[in-house]
């Protein structure tokens, strides 16, 4: 499956074009929720004629070495925003990216169509109660299609805890930078776990939680 992705100099122009170049700092202060930022027409046309094109807001490089979560803390912390590091194999599939403050709607509109045809690496086996699940919220990169990005998983968890989980660190990304790392994770009972880890940019823990869904999982390596 091809992939395309932006110009780094171009994402980062528009970036700084659409939410502006500020760097916030951590704050101490209970989180707000944010309504999604509004865009003007013509920024919103240009938003979508983006993603329209099937370019994602992220620079996904796929890594043959093993990343555990140590690995890859170490990696987000030298690395630039909007840079992703994934790794899949017959145990794991991992993803681990760095994002700037504000960064949580830059791609809010979703395209279900975009999924049309779209086969996961991991899905259940009987195909019911399931959702295409992001792995990182479609807000942060715009992604419908991708497999490195999106696993069938079970829909209570998708819109239940899960959802609750995201929504609290796309709060918490409207005032400071996080450094995301999820681990799903194949059981030897054929199911499925979840891990996920939200740092700050000094490395400490901002929240982590698993999942788990005890479906029996197709798991293509």
């Amino acid at each position: 499956m091809p992939y395309k992705y932006i110009n780094k100099d171009r994402l980062e122009e528009e970036l700084a074009r659409l939410n502006g170049d500020n760097h916030s700092t951590k704050s101490k202060k209970k989180i707000r929720t944010k309504k999604k930022p509004k865009l003007s027409i013509e920024e919103e046309k240009q938003r979508n004629d983006f993603l329209e094109r099937g370019e994602i807001g992220i620079s996904l490089t796929t890594i043959t070495k093993h990343m555990d979560r140590e690995d890859a803390l170490s990696r987000l912390k030298l690395s630039g925003y909007d840079v992703a590091y994934y790794f899949h194999n017959e145990q794991f599939h991992r993803l681990a990216v760095k994002f700037q403050a504000k960064s949580g709607w830059r791609y809010h509109k979703r395209n279900n169509a975009k999924r049309k045809g779209f086969k996961p690496l991991i899905y259940h086996k009987v195909r019911k109660n399931e959702d295409y699940t992001h792995i990182i919220p479609v807000g942060f990169h715009g992604s419908e299609n991708d497999e490195r990005l999106l696993i069938g998983y079970a829909s209570n968890i998708n819109r239940g805890p899960l959802k609750k989980f995201e929504k609290h660190i796309i709060d918490l990304n409207n005032t400071e930078s996080i450094l995301w790392f999820v681990s799903i994770e194949n059981q030897n009972d054929g199911s499925v776990k979840w891990h996920t880890t939200v740092w700050d940019e000094d490395g400490h823990i901002i929240k982590e939680e698993t999942f788990h869904d005890p479906t029996k999982f197709v798991w293509i390596s």
